[in-house]
């Protein structure tokens, strides 16, 4: 129970964290659609893709390796050795990279190419301060610090848009500003700089940061492979105006994967310092399958919300995306699911074994969408992503094995993954009746099956109001 609500509480803590830099990002790119044309739309999406695959290139993971060291960091000492080893040398990175990129385009110009940069800038350094917050212990100031971005992000894009009609720069324009100023406020609120000296800044910390930091590049190069890379067989065989239809699309989904995230940064927190015994792998198994069931009950339940989701939140031209959400719903819960395990590989510092079975995910994902593009357009990628997470969440409980054996409910795993893809199926008739009808079954599927998970979170709830008055 203790393990529970420590879960809870964290996942709680880190949603209000994340809500700004992550949800919020994604959740405005389908109201974007009113302001920008598909085209400007296909550019920004093809934007924040380049940027999920440069990020761990540029910064080489240095913010994963930092949030795991401060964790067991024991001294002031310690903890100053490794925030300023690896802000340094993040900062040395970025320079680096912005004098290669200078010199790239020259050769090869874009639009905005200047506010790409600073987009990438904005992007590496606030994941780096809030892992270093994190990693220090203090989740109340870190989801103050994503609700600040919030706020920033809805203020700089209402001006930038709606007041000020700037399109697709004003996109730019908010996101930067939205970081910039966030990653000051991590910097002064969590008292960063006095962490900050030069002389803590050592070659050997930062040889030991890599050594744990440089297998998770190429792991993220893949996972980029499973999520990210569809966006350019789309461009390259489809075209812009199509990769505008699927950044609607992806959205949706793309939410749900990030709030998995956020539970993800909790269980991680506890994988990484709690899960030791026989007790505690049986703690873990019941966690992930009533994490299982609540994930493909969830996306039973968003196939029908997903054609009335695009209706009335995206501009009319989208209307057909809905169409490709549901496997990209289905693909998000294998994503999920297979982070879950990717966790025991941090834990365990077997980073190369993270980055092995991902890479194999990645080029299932880019092969299969390649083949069916086309045979089926935009479903392809779906396909694909489903695939391939699927593959990859196979490999890993395959791997792991010997480690950690889970006793993972596969009736239910494989029997609710079939009804969600046969009501996917039934659902592209697109009658009224039928939605109706699929949201009653995912409705009943969603309240049984998760029953005792309500439980717990309205007698979790309840204590904490209590404990509040």
């Amino acid at each position: 129970m203790e393990r529970a609500n420590s879960l809870l509480n964290n996942t709680f803590i880190y949603a209000i964290g994340n809500f700004g830099s992550k949800v919020l990002s994604y959740a405005m790119v389908p109201l974007f659609s009113f302001f920008v044309n598909k085209k400007d739309l296909g550019l920004y999406d093809l934007f924040l893709t380049s940027i999920s695959l440069l990020f761990p290139v540029v910064t080489l993971q240095l913010s994963e390796a930092m949030y795991r060291w401060l964790l067991t960091s024991e001294n002031l000492r310690d903890k100053r050795k490794v925030i300023s080893t690896g802000i340094f040398s993040s900062l040395i990175l970025l320079t680096i990279f912005g004098l290669c990129y200078l010199i790239s385009t020259y050769f090869y110009s874009f639009r905005y190419q200047e506010y790409f940069y600073l987009l990438l800038i904005g992007a590496s350094l606030f994941p780096i301060a809030q892992q270093i917050i994190r990693g220090l212990g203090k989740n109340k100031l870190y989801s103050f610090i994503g609700l600040l971005n919030s706020v920033l992000l809805v203020f700089f894009n209402l001006l930038f848009l709606y007041f000020l009609n700037y399109g697709l720069l004003g996109i730019l324009l908010a996101s930067i500003l939205s970081y910039s100023l966030s990653v000051i406020a991590c910097v002064f609120l969590g008292e960063i700089y006095t962490y900050i000296e030069f002389r803590s800044y050592t070659l050997k910390h930062l040889f030991e940061l890599l050594k744990y930091s440089t297998p998770l590049i190429p792991n993220a190069i893949s996972w980029w492979l499973i999520n990210a890379a569809n966006r350019f067989l789309i461009l390259h065989l489809m075209g812009i105006e199509a990769n505008g239809d699927f950044a609607i699309s992806s959205r949706f989904p793309a939410i749900l994967a990030i709030i998995n995230s956020i539970f993800m940064l909790a269980w991680q927190d506890i994988a990484i310092s709690k899960i030791n015994d026989n007790e505690d792998v049986s703690f873990v198994s019941k966690l992930f399958n009533q994490f299982l069931i609540l994930e493909i009950c969830l996306t039973i339940l968003l196939i029908p919300i997903s054609k009335f989701l695009v209706s009335y939140v995206v501009e009319s031209s989208y209307q057909d995306t809905w169409k490709y959400m549901p496997l990209l719903f289905l693909g998000t819960a294998f994503s999920s699911f297979s982070a879950f395990y990717g966790s025991i590989y941090l834990k365990e510092k077997r980073t190369i074994n993270l980055f092995t079975t991902t890479i194999i995910g990645g080029i299932v994902n880019l092969g299969i969408t390649y083949l069916l593009i086309p045979l089926i357009g935009l479903f392809a990628p779906g396909v694909g992503t489903l695939l391939g997470f699927a593959t990859v969440f196979i490999l890993r409980v395959v791997d792991l094995k010997s480690y950690l054996f889970l006793d993972i409910k596969w009736f239910k795993l494989i029997s609710l993954t079939v009804i969600s893809i046969l009501l996917f199926l039934l659902a592209l008739k697109d009658l009224f009746s039928i939605h109706i009808l699929i949201f009653a079954i995912g409705l009943v599927l969603f309240v049984s099956l998760n029953n005792k998970l309500f439980k717990y979170f309205k007698s979790f709830l309840i204590s904490k109001f209590k404990f509040l008055n």
